[in-house]
């Protein structure tokens, strides 16, 4: 493993979905959008470990020692701790991510890498990340922070479609742009004068991987800490940290746990 080279995915949880990964060797970020799905996903990703052979893997996908199947302690503890910033995960099922999970964890494995669950681990690992928590830590913000394509109309109801479309892409300039204080990115991608869904969910899935890359350097760096259990983590900022930071910025104190 290289442990100068760090992976962020934005994994998608059926083998139809679409994602992104960000591969960052030193300090200079490639960006891959992915497009196979399926088998052919699994295949560019064996690739990618082939080539690039990073250290820490950060992966915005359910995982699990013997697989997901359902709720964790993991989704329990961080839910318990980042609600308060309006960032309760998402359930995982059965199905997702599943079978389709088992398959992507069976290529990290035949790759050498191994799941990370404590600090006590090394280099050449696969781990959990949340981007929206990760998003709290590079803002420094106490609100989980909008920016979801699909979501637009949730957020900002009494907006139009093009107002609300040039908030998405401003926020996404702007995540890229506190990113470039730590690497060196690719241009920002261009888009047409009235991006559709889908475009738009494109730049949504190549700025979580991103964030997920920030993630992996989080916790190769010891700033990330593990909420879970001896069997599935996800990592996070450390919460108490983060109201500590935000009080501060707001002059206020921090609020204690009822």
């Amino acid at each position: 493993m290289k442990t100068d080279v760090l992976m962020g995915w934005d994994a998608a949880w059926t083998p139809n979905g679409t994602g992104a990964w960000a591969v960052a060797v030193g300090g200079e970020v490639v960006l891959h959008e992915v497009t196979p799905c399926g088998d052919g996903l699994l295949t560019c990703l064996d690739e990618i470990l082939g080539e690039f052979r990073p250290a820490v893997i950060a992966m915005d996908l359910p995982l699990a020692v013997g697989g997901v199947r359902g709720w964790r302690k993991a989704d329990l503890e961080t839910t318990r701790a980042f609600t308060r910033f309006g960032c309760p995960v998402h359930s995982p099922t059965a199905e997702r991510p599943g079978a389709w999970g088992d398959r992507i964890v069976e290529v990290m494995s035949e790759r050498e890498y191994h799941l990370r669950l404590s600090k006590s681990c090394g280099q050449g690992v696969f781990a959990e990340v949340y981007p929206h928590t990760a998003l709290l830590e590079i803002y420094r913000r106490a609100r989980r922070l909008p920016y979801k394509a699909g979501r637009s109309k949730q957020y900002w109801p009494d907006l139009g479609r093009e107002e609300r479309v040039e908030r998405l892409l401003r926020t996404y300039r702007e995540i890229w742009g506190r990113l470039e204080t730590a690497w060196t990115l690719p241009p920002f991608p261009g888009v047409s004068d009235s991006p559709r869904l889908k475009e738009l969910k494109k730049l949504e899935d190549l700025t979580d991987a991103l964030v997920c890359l920030h993630a992996a350097r989080g916790i190769q760096t010891g700033r990330y800490r593990p909420y879970g259990d001896k069997t599935a983590a996800i990592w996070n900022p450390d919460a108490a940290g983060l109201l500590r930071q935000t009080a501060d910025m707001s002059g206020e104190e921090p609020k204690k746990k009822a």
